[in-house]
Parts: C-alpha cells; structure tokens; sequence
C-alpha cells in the first residue's frame, strides 16, 4: 500500500501509483500538491498524546467512532498530523477501528492491537485502546527506568577503558587489542541503549512474565461484560481477535463454560491470585461476575509495577558487577609492571 498526500487535506492509501494519479485527476487535484508520502509507525510519545485525545472524547460523551473521526489534525503538531489524517481516511473508507489504528502503532506494541476487538460492543473497543495505552505507559516507565540505570555503569565501564587505553600509550605496548576491546564494548553499549529506547525490553517482559498477558485479558473481559455481554459471550468475543497461547486458554475456558463447569473451574490456572478464590466462588450465588474480576486486574496491576520497580533495582546492580570487571582487569594492567619488580613506589 502506498500513500499519498494532498497539502494537509487528504492522505490517502493506493495499491499503485496509476491509482493514485487516476484519483487525483478524477477528482480535479493539483498534482502539484499531489504527491507519495511515506507513513512509518508512531513514536511512543506520539502514540500517547493521541490516544489520549481519544479517549478523553469517549469520556466527554462522544463514541469511540466518532471521537476518531472529529480529530482535527491541525490540534497536533506536525509529525502527528499525517497519522490523524490517514486515521481518519481508513474510517471514512469503511474499514474497521483495529485496521484503521493498528499499522501506525509503535512497533514493539503493534500486536496489542489486536485487543480491539472488530465486532465487539463500544466500551470492549475502548477498553481495548485503554489496554494500548496503559502499555504504552508501562513501556515509557520501563524504558526510562532502565535508561537511567545504565548511565552510571557505562560510566564506569567507559572510564576503566579510557585508563587502560592510556596506560597503553604510556607503556609504547600493543594498544590493538585494547582499542579492539573497547571498540566492540562501544557497540554493545550502543546496541544495549537502543534495544531499550526502542521498547524492546518491554516486549520481552511481557512475553517473559504472563502476568501482563493475563492483566490485559481480564480488562478487556470485564469490559465486555459490563457492556452486558454474558461471560461465555465475552469469551468468545476476545477468542476472535486473540492468537497463540491466549487463544489456547480462552478457547479452553469457553468450552469448559459451554460444558457447564463452574466459572472458577473454567479460568486457566494461575489467573485468579488465592485471595480471591473465595470472591470468584460465590459468583454462582451472588450472580456478580464484575467485582472479582476488577479485584483482580487490580492486584496484577500492583504486582506487575512491583516487578518493574524491582527489575529497574536490579539492573544498574548488575551493570555495576559487569563495569567491575573492566575496573579490576585495568588495574591489574596498570599495576602490573610494579608488582613484578616488588617496588611501588617506596
């Protein structure tokens, strides 16, 4: 698909570039004005201050539809513009919310968008936006804790290279080998920084830890149920936007929901902490589905910044182990000499 833009009025996608041009003279378009304007994905930030704006319109009143599509792009400033516009484009052309937003989404959180439900009611669509947010919040936490951690063990890092490199010169050695290391430690840096500002780190966390998959499962299945939807319905509902193990255990607990099975024996194991075992058991009796599930997004919503804040700990003490090598391996370079000669000085 190739885009093409007309000053700030239009940006619209074409399968060529014959139709795009049959488009504009149809239509009576300046071809002057006319032209391929290549879209990428969003920047996190980006992403945010337009997600937000969103659904501040949802909670001012207006459908999630509607909020899209009374976005004004001149309300943004200019790098986001072009991703308003087109937006807006796919809507108007009858495609759905999860094809019109999807492909502009960050990449490392690109796949959260199928949590948008395509044929789910309204509050399940933005409860699926929402998902996207707060993990677009989570990353920028995640990303800027981790950043700071590794300034002071690179720091360090950097120094003892510096030390040896002219503790090198000093001695007329081979400073090859030194400078090689020290190259090659550079680009791991280099490469370590940028994996994390990308969100990379992110997205392995939540591959690593279920507890995030299972957070945003249960928001966006409470949401389908206060919309009104029955708890089998949506079940199925998250089933159809959903792939690979998710699905594996959604399909698994519609079954054993089909088959009768309490509601406590449907959920897959590990999903309900132990202290709400005795809430989610009683949903037979009370009939109130909601509370326990509320309950319990929000005690993976605490544990899951527990394991953020504790994972931004550990990490600058692991950095600072690593850059401790570097310093020991330096000053046994630099004392060396003197060690073997017996003499320091005295």
């Amino acid at each position: 698909m190739i885009w093409y833009r007309y000053k700030d009025e239009l940006l619209l996608p074409f399968m060529d570039p014959k139709e795009a041009i049959k488009y504009a003279c149809t239509n009576q378009l300046d071809l002057a004005y006319f032209h391929e304007f290549k879209l990428h994905a969003m920047k996190v930030q980006q992403c945010l201050q337009y997600l937000e704006q969103v659904l501040f319109h949802c909670n001012n009143g207006h459908s999630l539809q509607n909020a899209l599509l009374t976005q004004d792009p001149k309300q943004y400033s200019e790098p986001i513009r072009p991703y308003v516009m087109a937006i807006k484009t796919q809507l108007m052309q009858g495609r759905n919310i999860t094809e019109s937003i999807s492909p502009f989404l960050p990449l490392s959180i690109r796949s959260f968008g199928k949590n948008i439900p395509v044929e789910g009611t309204e509050e399940s669509k933005v409860m699926g936006l929402l998902v996207i947010l707060d993990a677009l919040k989570e990353q920028n936490q995640l990303t800027a804790q981790l950043k700071k951690c590794l300034v002071y063990p690179f720091s360090v890092i950097q120094s003892s290279m510096v030390l040896a490199a002219f503790n090198s010169l000093l001695n007329e050695t081979n400073s090859t080998q030194i400078l090689t290391i020290w190259l090659l430690v550079c680009l791991g840096q280099i490469s370590l920084f940028l994996w994390i500002n990308n969100g990379k780190a992110y997205v392995q966390l939540c591959n690593l830890l279920p507890s995030f998959r299972i957070r945003r499962t249960l928001m966006l299945l409470t949401a389908c149920i206060k919309s009104g939807q029955p708890l089998h319905s949506a079940i199925r509902t998250l089933m159809e936007s959903s792939s690979g193990k998710l699905k594996d255990e959604l399909t698994f607990m519609y079954f054993r929901l089909l088959s009768g099975r309490e509601t406590t024996d449907c959920l897959p194991k590990g999903w309900i902490p132990k202290q709400f075992t005795l809430s989610m058991s009683q949903i037979t009796t009370t009939g109130d589905v909601i509370t326990p599930l509320v309950q319990t997004v929000e005690f993976w919503k605490d544990y899951n910044f527990k394991r953020i804040s504790w994972l931004s700990k550990a990490f600058p003490i692991v950095g600072i182990m690593i850059a401790s090598i570097f310093v020991t391996q330096t000053l046994i370079t630099l004392y060396a000499p003197l060690m073997e000669s017996g003499s320091f000085g005295l």
